[in-house]
């Protein structure tokens, strides 16, 4: 027993243990009376969600290239201990965030900015406020098509013709041109 004041707040350490404890409080006056056992029920939750995101590829390529900058993901959460609660995102590295709203299975997210490799990461809370380690996935948006150039000369000697260009794909590096000549 310790002598406290009629009014207060108590600190008190739970069990090292992330789970449902008990909590009990009973008092005794001067003379020896003591009240009921009172009791309150607390969950410590010091784990933090957990989860998985993948951005849908609209074009249904798996290529990991998309030419619209409207997404659909997919995602996983789970808490054991409080349950999952709220998801934001952020596209700059975690600069700047959306706001925390209710966690759920898809959303759609714009992608911003230019062509090129796109970030997404994802962010769980919980309901007793732990927020998940940063969740990524990653596509590229392409949403310029390629330039192409021609070199050649415009008169030809011969049944057969050179053609000589030069084509330019900011995204793809030129790497994943197709070409279509018709004569």
């Amino acid at each position: 027993w310790e002598d406290f004041p009629a009014s207060g707040s108590l600190d008190r350490e739970l069990d090292d243990s992330d789970d449902e404890q008990t909590v009990y409080y009973q008092i005794k006056d001067k003379v020896g009376r003591e009240s009921e056992v009172l009791s309150d029920a607390i969950t410590l939750d010091r784990s933090l969600p957990t989860g998985t995101l993948v951005i849908n590829d609209p074009e249904e390529d798996s290529d990991g290239v998309t030419k619209t900058r409207d997404l659909t993901l997919t995602l996983t959460g789970n808490d054991d201990t409080s349950g999952l609660d709220q998801m934001r995102f952020s596209q700059d590295g975690g600069e700047t965030w959306t706001d925390w709203k209710a966690f759920e299975e898809e959303a759609s997210l714009s992608l911003e900015g230019g062509d090129g490799a796109k970030t997404v990461t994802l962010e769980l809370r919980d309901k007793a406020g732990n927020v998940s380690d940063p969740i990524e996935d990653e596509i590229t948006l392409d949403l310029e098509a390629p330039t192409a150039t021609l070199t050649s000369g415009v008169l030809s000697s011969r049944g057969a013709y050179t053609l000589d260009y030069t084509v330019t794909d900011t995204v793809d590096g030129n790497e994943n041109v197709e070409e279509k000549i018709v004569l």
